[in-house]
């Protein structure tokens, strides 16, 4: 899953892990954003 920058902390603080930095244009800008993971388990 991908997400800003302006989110990343909230994300790690849910227990996200970030995999990597990446770098987009979008419309002409470069913008940051981080590629996060969280792995899931079985509850019962």
């Amino acid at each position: 899953m991908d997400a800003s920058i302006t989110a990343r902390p909230f994300f790690e603080n849910c227990g996200f892990k970030v995999n990597k930095e990446q770098r987009l244009e979008v419309r002409g800008a470069l913008m940051t954003n981080v590629e996060i993971n969280k792995r899931l388990t079985e509850s019962g």
